[in-house]
């Protein structure tokens, strides 16, 4: 619709009315603890986020939705003074493995999460 600030009227951000500059972004008083078992090596021990989930709707796939979202978390990182965003997804999710090598994230190894082994990945901001 012409006026919506939305592409073909659909919205492709929902943060619960917020603005994205407006949602809340928590730092770990505390580690993650499934990173701390990482096998692998983390390129640099600073705060960090972590993204454990990613859902979009079908009609957002293949729109650059993803890119969107984990560029709107490195800017609210780089607002708070976050320098490291890390993610992790099961081996067998080659699509988020693509959006992640795409968005410049690199693997680091891998964790143990929500029971089951994840390959880890992390972003230097």
């Amino acid at each position: 619709m012409p006026g919506t600030g939305r592409p073909n009227g659909k919205r492709v951000f929902s943060g619960g009315g917020r603005h994205p500059s407006r949602l809340p972004l928590r730092r770990f008083r505390r580690r993650e603890p499934a990173y701390d078992h990482l096998n692998g090596t983390w390129a640099r021990e600073e705060p960090y986020v972590v993204v454990h989930r990613l859902a979009l709707s079908d009609a957002a796939r293949g729109r650059g939705a993803a890119g969107t979202a984990f560029q709107l978390v490195e800017d609210l990182c780089r607002d708070r003074g976050v320098r490291e965003f890390r993610v992790d997804t099961d081996a067998g999710n080659h699509k988020m493995q693509h959006i992640l090598a795409k968005q410049g994230f690199q693997y680091r190894g891998s964790i143990r999460f929500d029971n089951s082994e994840k390959i880890a990945y992390e972003k230097l901001l």
